[in-house]
């Protein structure tokens, strides 16, 4: 297996975590809503970033079923994106960048890990709907970094 693909799963399994599912409200979003909303939201994140990068969608999942025993049949959508970047790409400064927008947008921190060497991650929630958003940047030992953006809905009914 890869490594790009190791750090993906990884990614994915902590993310599922931090998601949906955990979200302090259910949405009344229908599927469609909720994956237009999942994939405007990463868009705009991108479009916060210093020029040259773009999306690659890495997963797609728009019907994760909710842990949650008091919403039975309820269901999110989540979706991760690579950040692809041009070499030279300041990716040392994307974290802050991003971050800065968020707080002045209304977004609220509900994992900060910015402080990790290996991985920092920022993922935040809009307050007004519950839909997340994660940056993370992975590190790995050979000096390649790869970045990536995890955008997700709460739970709905579908």
């Amino acid at each position: 297996m890869s490594s790009l693909r190791r750090t993906v799963l990884a990614l994915l399994a902590a993310g599922a975590l931090l998601a949906g599912c955990d979200s302090t409200q259910e949405s009344t979003v229908t599927k469609e809503e909720a994956v237009q909303r999942v994939a405007a939201r990463a868009q705009e994140a991108l479009q916060q970033l210093p020029p040259g990068a773009t999306l690659k969608q890495t997963l797609h999942t728009p019907d994760l079923a909710c842990n949650d025993q008091d919403r039975d049949g309820a269901i999110f959508v989540e979706t991760t994106y690579q950040v692809i970047y041009p070499q030279d790409w300041p990716v040392d400064q994307t974290m802050a960048t991003i971050s800065a927008y968020w707080d002045s947008h209304g977004y609220k921190a509900v994992r900060d890990d910015r402080d990790d060497t290996a991985h920092p991650e920022l993922v935040v929630e809009k307050e007004d709907d519950g839909f997340r958003i994660g940056y993370v940047i992975s590190r790995r030992a050979n000096g390649t970094e790869d970045v990536f953006l995890r955008s997700s809905s709460p739970c709905f009914q579908p």
